[in-house]
């Protein structure tokens, strides 16, 4: 699951289970 706009402005449950830290950074592409 690669970043997006989408992905990285809004941080849901499902994006942190895809590998975002906590404060709502992608550290996972």
């Amino acid at each position: 699951k690669g970043p997006t706009g989408a992905s990285v402005a809004s941080v849901t449950s499902q994006d942190v289970d895809a590998g975002l830290e906590p404060n709502g950074f992608r550290i996972i592409g």
